[in-house]
């Protein structure tokens, strides 16, 4: 295994590290939006509650302050979450270019072997191809 090829492996495992990171800030996202629908669901339950006797009225506005509060924070982490996943997504195209460079060099370096490799079989046919005259020309 060459060091290009150990390159490439290295750059490879760097972007599967990319990806998994990305994923689970996508979970933690989905999961805070799931908690936001929940809340709602919650608000839509309570608002039945309150508007089906006086007694939970009463105490309706202070839960609709609390969730207005719930609500303005699980914004504020989607947001942030939002702008994290953004930034993993800029590393994961860095990585993946990094990955792609190490390609080609491994593939420009293997090519080159190969050239290598094929010029000095060809020297070697050439030279059993003179002695082969060589000895019927005698």
């Amino acid at each position: 295994m060459s060091q290009y090829d150990q390159l490439v492996r290295l750059r490879d495992w760097e972007l599967d590290e990319k990806k998994r990171a990305l994923a689970e800030i996508q979970a933690e996202i989905q999961a805070l939006i799931d908690k936001r629908q929940a809340l709602e669901d919650e608000v839509v339950r309570e608002q039945a509650v309150a508007a089906s006797s006086y007694e939970s009225s009463i105490g309706y506005s202070a839960f609709a302050n609390a969730v207005i509060q719930r609500r303005q924070d699980l914004d504020q982490e989607i947001l942030e979450r939002e702008q994290d996943a953004a930034a993993a997504n800029e590393e994961l195209l860095v990585t993946f270019q990094e990955l792609r460079k190490a390609e080609i060099v491994r593939d420009d370096y293997d090519a080159t072997l190969k050239l290598e490799e094929a010029r000095r079989e060809q020297l070697e046919l050439d030279e059993i191809s003179q002695n082969v005259y060589r000895r019927n020309k005698r």
